[in-house]
């Protein structure tokens, strides 16, 4: 379900204000490079608005908070986990879109599908801000 005008503008504006409090209190630059991490629906309807979403999530951030941002549908060229690890190197802050699929996907230790790498390397790195953004449900139902 997409967020109303008033939900989106409380997104980037908690997510600009998140930014500038984080870098405020450290002696590091203010972030300039993002990175989305998400998990394609199974159903071809919720991955065409999911699409809509995460290009409209990546557009305004870019206005309002950072210089670019990874988002695989707009970037990707060649390998998805060179790709992946080369920006998230790059990242100074990390979008987790939390979504149903995507702690199903999370929870899945068998499968290789760029997700638990993508978790793995970000926590890997000492210096990322890591913004977590529920699209749909409820945190509680999710776990």
């Amino acid at each position: 379900m997409p967020l109303n005008p008033l939900e989106w503008n409380d997104l980037l504006k908690g997510s600009r204000n998140y930014l500038d409090a984080s870098y405020a209190r450290s002696e590091s630059a203010r972030p300039t490079r993002g990175f989305i991490s998400f998990s394609w629906p199974q159903e071809e309807l919720a991955r065409k608005e999911l699409q809509g979403w995460l290009s409209s999530l990546r557009h305004d951030l870019m206005d309002c908070a950072l210089d670019d941002i990874f988002l695989d549908i707009v970037h990707m060229d060649g390998d998805l986990k060179v790709a992946m690890q080369a920006n998230l190197n790059k990242s100074d802050v990390v979008f987790f879109i939390l979504t149903a699929r995507f702690f199903e996907r999370f929870k899945d230790r068998n499968s290789d599908n760029g997700l638990g790498y993508e978790v793995v390397e970000v926590f890997a790195k000492a210096n990322i801000d890591i913004i977590f953004l529920l699209k749909e449900g409820n945190l509680e139902e999710l776990l």
